[in-house]
């Protein structure tokens, strides 16, 4: 699981579509894993400046920088849960 979370945290950082003029809220983006049993595995990707929901969402998701990563990445993140 910290594979897909450092694949989708790198994702976000270098793929996003929004201008960065400080580089703070691609330096907040973090992904880790939170806990695993033997039926779940949880684990989070998430930006922490105050302004991070704001740009995903505003603009009708014309900045997102979240969301399509886990899209773009679906299928990698199904193979790597199959191993």
């Amino acid at each position: 699981m910290r594979e897909i979370t450092a694949l989708l945290q790198a994702d976000a950082q270098l793929g996003h579509t929004f201008t960065n003029r400080t580089g703070n809220l691609e330096g907040s983006i973090v992904g880790d894993l939170e806990g695993a049993t033997s039926q779940l595995i949880s684990g989070y990707l998430a930006a922490t400046m105050d302004y991070a929901a704001f740009v995903e969402l505003a603009n009708q998701g014309a900045y997102a920088y979240l969301m399509p990563v886990f899209e773009a990445r679906k299928d990698d993140i199904l193979t790597i849960l199959k191993r």
